[in-house]
C-alpha cells in the first residue's frame, strides 16, 4: 500500500516476468564543441528531464519486491512531484570523470564504430545506480538481472559524461517499467 504522496504503477503480467528483472542501457553519443557550454548543456538536458518527470512521473519512482514469497515487483512514484528541480538533479547527474581522458576521445570512438567495450559501464553508469545499496553483490553497475532482495531500485537514472570532443548520455532504465518504445517517448 502506498504511503500519502505516493502512486502504485501498476505491472501487467509481462512486466512481472522475472527475465525483465534487469537494467536496460543505452548511450546517446555526441560530438561537442568544448567545454566552455558544458554547464549550458547541462542546463538544457536537466530542463529536458524535468519535462520528462512531468509526463512521466513514474520514473522518479523505485521499483522493489515487498513480498518475496509473491514474486510480484511494486513500483512507487511520489504523487505529486513536489521539488521538478530537486528531482530531475537525482534522476539526471553530469560528469567530468572522463573529460580529458584521451582513452574516450569522440573522434576516436567514432572511428572505431562507438564499440561497447570502448564504453564501460564502470566509468558511464549513472551515478545514481551506481555502487546503489539494493543491488545484487558483485553487480555494482546494474549489468546483470536484479533478485531484488537488496531493497528498492531507482526505476530510471541518466548521466551526461563529457568525453574528448564529445558528450555521452547515458540511460539506464529498469526494462520491467519500461521498454524500447518507452524510451521512444523519454528521448522526443
Amino acid at each position: 500500500m502506498p504511503k500519502s504522496g505516493q502512486k502504485e504503477l501498476e505491472l501487467s503480467f509481462i512486466d512481472q516476468q522475472p527475465h525483465i528483472r534487469v537494467y536496460g542501457r543505452y548511450y546517446v553519443i555526441f560530438p561537442f564543441p568544448g567545454r566552455k557550454i558544458e554547464n549550458a548543456a547541462i542546463n538544457a538536458l536537466r530542463t529536458g528531464f524535468k519535462e520528462v518527470l512531468r509526463r512521466y512521473p513514474y520514473l522518479a519512482g523505485t521499483v522493489d519486491m515487498p513480498d518475496a514469497s509473491s514474486g510480484q515487483l511494486r513500483v512507487l512514484y511520489p504523487d505529486p512531484i513536489n521539488n521538478i528541480d530537486k528531482e530531475a538533479e537525482r534522476v539526471f547527474t553530469a560528469s567530468n570523470y572522463s573529460a580529458k581522458d584521451p582513452t574516450f576521445d569522440y573522434n576516436k570512438l567514432q572511428k572505431d564504430s562507438f564499440l561497447p567495450e570502448d564504453l564501460p559501464a564502470k566509468v558511464f553508469c549513472p551515478k545514481l545506480v551506481k555502487y546503489h545499496p539494493g543491488l545484487d553483490d558483485g553487480d555494482p553497475f546494474a549489468e546483470h538481472a536484479t533478485s531484488m532482495r537488496k531493497g528498492p531500485l531507482p526505476v530510471f537514472a541518466t548521466q551526461a559524461s563529457f568525453i574528448p570532443k564529445g558528450l555521452v548520455l547515458s540511460v539506464w532504465f529498469y526494462h520491467a517499467v519500461t521498454d524500447g518504445n518507452g524510451n521512444a517517448r523519454i528521448l522526443e
